[in-house]
């Protein structure tokens, strides 16, 4: 993988708490690199990838898990909740409770590490394996 491959994955990992600083501190960037690099591969700024992939993890927990949109919000990396209701409705046009509802839940189930993963992601600094079941 090139080195922005490896940064993406980190994001994707690390979600919950990534920064600039923390990408520079992990990789050996000064930020202004990191940013410029990410921009120019992705097309999207840093603030952006973090926000599309925080929000495309929340929509995947809200259909696929039963945890709370609360848990969901803290564990996508925000703590502010009412900023994170704002940012999910300027997305998807509706809170997150609405869609959960409109697009429907709970197709999986959180398992625990010794079970098969079909998609293994940090939730609040734990590993968490989430299996889609082969049944709605």
């Amino acid at each position: 993988k090139d080195i922005i491959g490896q940064m993406l994955g980190y994001i994707n990992d690390h979600l919950d708490h990534v920064t600039l600083s923390v990408l520079s501190s992990k990789f050996g960037y000064h930020p202004a690199y990191i940013s410029s690099q990410l921009s120019q591969k992705t097309g999207k700024t840093f603030s952006q990838i973090i926000l599309s992939q925080r929000m495309e993890r929340a929509v995947f927990l809200m259909k696929n898990t039963d945890l709370s949109i609360e848990e969901i919000s803290l564990g996508v990396g925000y703590e502010n909740q009412s900023y994170f209701f704002r940012q999910f409705k300027k997305r998807y046009g509706m809170i997150p409770r609405r869609y959960r509802i409109e697009k429907g839940q709970k197709v999986c189930k959180l398992l625990k590490n010794s079970e098969r993963v079909g998609m293994l992601f940090t939730l609040q600094g734990k590993r968490i394996n989430v299996k889609v079941n082969d049944t709605v």
